[in-house]
């Protein structure tokens, strides 16, 4: 059903202004410096460089603090402070040269910080480059051998290679280590309704939901989550939470079709299956709306 995996980025808050790395080519000898040799001052790990605090973005609101990927997805506003985001925004963006020159012209600060190697890790996965991507996580952890985001990180990429026994230990281990334990929740609900296991994955995303949340993605979970238990009434209660504008794309759209056809309002459901946008639909989506068109008699 859902298949959005969301990698943890996350935000150096207390920085001083960015700089430029220090030359690395000079015409003349007499541009040499004594300072050129000076290895930088190494910012190390703290835990309050962790967490997002300048995002406002409703519709990802559960993840927020942790996570800038579906923020960028849904257009919510944040600022960039640090080397950390600015790097990692480049490459959700898929400007990979802007991000990997930022790599190049920072490495020497933080080449003792976990959240540094988790976030180019982060760049080459982005980028398909799987195996670049598992050995900048790994020297994450070596450097924090009980650092949450990489775990995750590395369940999200199991996840992209289609290895979800991995992905699902590394899930776990990410959520067991309690701080930044929202995302991989979120993703271990993805996990488990991807196989149909509705109920293992209301139990993970219902601590992330709140009654007022507008977060798209928690909202999509727990009504597909119910509609699998064969309860369209429940299901219907979520989808409506979530702003109808939405509802053209075909994972969001497809399913409030559905359960609004086995609630009883046919009429609504095809209109609303009608609706959906195909244009940009994956093969398995597409393969989906037309089963769900079929079912419910919309041509």
């Amino acid at each position: 059903m859902i298949n959005k995996f969301t990698a943890i980025a996350f935000i150096l808050l207390l920085v001083s202004c960015a700089s430029k790395g220090p030359k690395t080519t000079f015409s003349e000898v007499s541009e040499i410096k004594q300072e050129d040799f000076t290895p930088p001052k190494q910012r190390k790990y703290r835990k309050s460089d962790d967490i997002y605090t300048t995002i406002k973005s409703k519709y990802s609101s559960a993840l927020n603090a942790e996570s800038l990927e579906r923020v960028i997805h849904y257009d919510g506003d944040y600022e960039i402070k640090s080397h950390f985001s600015q790097i990692v925004s480049a490459c959700y963006e898929g400007d990979f040269k802007k991000a990997f020159n930022l790599v190049r012209s920072t490495n020497r600060k933080y080449l003792e910080n976990p959240i540094y190697w988790n976030q180019i890790g982060t760049c080459y996965m982005l980028e398909g480059s799987y195996r670049k991507s598992l050995l900048f996580y790994n020297r994450a952890l070596s450097l924090k051998s009980d650092y949450p985001p990489a775990f995750n990180n590395l369940g999200v990429m199991y996840m992209k290679q289609r290895d979800y026994s991995r992905a699902l230990v590394a899930f776990k281990k990410a959520r067991s280590l309690g701080q930044f334990s929202k995302t991989p929740r979120y993703n271990l609900a993805n996990l488990y309704l991807n196989f149909g296991l509705y109920e293992k994955a209301l139990n993970e995303i219902m601590p992330l939901y709140t009654d007022d949340s507008e977060d798209v993605d928690v909202l999509n979970i727990l009504a597909v989550g119910h509609l699998m238990k064969n309860n369209p009434q429940k299901s219907l209660e979520y989808f409506k939470k979530i702003d109808q504008s939405f509802m053209e794309l075909p994972r969001l759209g497809v399913n409030y079709s559905l359960a609004l056809y086995l609630f009883g309002d046919k009429d609504q459901a095809k209109d609303i299956l009608n609706d959906i946008e195909l244009k940009n639909a994956d093969k398995n989506w597409r393969e989906y709306y037309q089963s769900v068109a079929q079912y419910i008699g919309v041509k």
